[in-house]
């Protein structure tokens, strides 16, 4: 679970209007309205597992904004301290068809963003910042917006490379607007970016425990040579790849956590003898 004191510098010091709450000692502190948005259900997705329950911890009110692309969710629900809408439904993960989805999902959710009044909305990556600014532009009162990036997309393989330059100024575009950008790791901080010091790593994996380990669980003696991917198994991110690669190295063992969108990928890894698919895993329990 992401530690609470990651987002301190973004959430954590109840500056911006909110409901006053009156704490154990007779003070008083302002809850902040914060909504958090991005293309997907809300679940099964690490940022999302790890941002809620940080934030729910701060004591602030929450409320996600999202996108049910398999149709399976209903359109309003509450989890916890959480409140879910999904105001936009259908269209997959993957396909053509999405040329079309992402500029729908846009509109759809600048519309609904420009009738909402939270003191700070999270956004995940660009197809959701740039409603939430462009929303922004026609406020008296600017809402504070942290941009939370995955994959810059103007240097994602899935952007044709005639599209990378206008995304990438459209990303721009957004970075100048908003408050703090996240990304996993300093790889995404590219040299030549304008608004380097709005940027702040939160890593997008594990600590490192290893030094904590001990000397005979290290000990790989007598196992098999295993490989462990999780996260979204599609094609672009190698596993393809593995898995041909894997039949070349009998002895190789792969453990696969994670979302599979492509069909040929999931009949590739439903034959593969070498392949042990446990799906979707909750983050607690990873």
């Amino acid at each position: 679970m992401l530690p609470i004191s990651e987002l301190k510098d973004f959430i954590g010091d109840n500056s911006m209007a909110g409901e006053v709450e009156t704490v154990g000692d007779g003070s008083t502190k302002k809850q902040l309205r914060i909504l958090v948005t991005a293309t997907h259900e809300g679940e099964g997705c690490a940022h999302i597992d790890k941002y809620l329950p940080a934030i729910v911890k701060t004591g602030h009110s929450i409320a996600f904004v999202g996108w049910d692309r398999e149709k399976k969710m209903p359109k309003v629900r509450t989890e916890g301290k959480v409140v879910y809408k999904l105001i936009f439904r259908g269209w997959n993960y993957g396909g053509k068809n999405l040329l079309f989805a992402l500029p729908l999902w846009s509109i759809r959710l600048f519309f609904h963003l420009l009738f909402q009044k939270p003191d700070m909305i999270f956004a995940i990556d660009l197809d959701c910042a740039f409603s939430a600014c462009l929303a922004n532009c026609f406020r008296l009162r600017r809402i504070p917006i942290i941009y939370d990036i995955r994959d810059t997309y103007a240097i994602r393989p899935t952007v044709p490379w005639c599209l990378r330059k206008p995304v990438q100024m459209v990303d721009n575009w957004v970075m100048k607007r908003v408050e703090k950008i996240i990304v996993p790791d300093e790889t995404r901080i590219l040299d030549d970016f304008k608004f380097k010091d709005k940027f702040t790593v939160i890593y997008n994996c594990c600590r490192d425990v290893s030094d904590s380990v001990s000397p005979e669980r290290k000990d790989r003696s007598g196992k098999p040579f295993s490989i462990l991917a999780t996260g979204y198994l599609m094609k672009y991110r190698g596993i393809e790849l593995l898995l041909q690669a894997a039949r070349h190295l009998p002895e190789m063992r792969i453990l696969m956590a994670g979302h599979i969108i492509e069909s040929d990928v999931q009949k590739m890894v439903d034959a593969h003898r070498q392949v042990q698919f446990l799906g979707r895993v909750p983050l607690l329990d990873a």
